[in-house]
């Protein structure tokens, strides 16, 4: 699949500290890599009540991205689990 960043994923990338965290995050964009679809890709859920927004859960992370086409994806932001449903989507 085609991974592509938005300004405020990058952004909240940055805010992260914690090491295990970015490497989850690094892992996960890999795996989407690799994936043929969004069903090849385990722990993702559709956000009820939008078409393409999904969220990717890890820890007390979530990575909240859309899916604009069957093979691409954009990244939107990456937030704890309290507060990603204030900014995404």
């Amino acid at each position: 699949m085609n991974v592509f960043f938005d300004k405020s994923f990058t952004k909240s990338i940055e805010n992260i500290k914690d090491k295990k965290i970015k490497q989850s995050i690094f892992q996960f964009i890999e795996s989407v890599k690799v994936a043929k679809s969004i069903r090849d890709i385990h722990r993702v859920k559709k956000i009820q009540g939008f078409k393409n927004y999904y969220r990717y859960r890890f820890g007390d992370y979530r990575i909240g991205f859309e899916q604009t086409d069957e093979n691409t994806i954009v990244l939107i932001v990456v937030a704890k689990r309290n507060d990603i449903y204030k900014v995404f989507p």
